[in-house]
């Protein structure tokens, strides 16, 4: 539950990777990581604002050390662009895939799109924040 009332579904699974534990290495280990940090810097920025977002914010929310955190990460910044650009790449491939599969022309398809991007949008509202808002 976030501050600003409601449930937040931005969450692991939002990003694929919910029972993700077919491999015990260590770069599968860091892609989990590194998805939690991300989904947790997309709560924290929605909750606080990326102007007020802080390392300690995203580990209490991501459950990783610091250390794992500066491992996959160079700053606070760093990582808010990587949550930022990830947010775009998946908004992205929804709208792509409506697009492409929508028939009819051009008006229908890019009508598609764009309800695929709300659709999105409403399931994740920490991405939605991160794009409309921050970005």
């Amino acid at each position: 539950m976030s501050s600003r009332g409601g449930a937040v579904s931005d969450g692991p699974a939002a990003i694929g990777l919910s029972g993700a534990r077919d491999g015990p290495g260590r770069r599968h280990m860091q892609q989990i990581q590194r998805a939690r940090i991300l989904v947790a810097t997309a709560q924290a920025a929605y909750e606080f604002g990326a102007r007020y977002l802080t390392v300690a914010n995203v580990l209490e929310r991501a459950g990783v050390s610091r250390r794992t955190f500066y491992e996959l990460f160079d700053d606070c910044e760093d990582c808010l662009l990587a949550a930022i650009e990830d947010s775009m790449e998946r908004a992205g491939r929804r709208m792509r895939g409506a697009y492409e599969t929508a028939p009819g022309a051009w008006r229908g398809r890019t009508r598609a799109s764009l309800t695929a991007l709300l659709g999105f949008f409403d399931e994740h509202p920490c991405a939605a924040h991160l794009l409309i808002v921050e970005w």
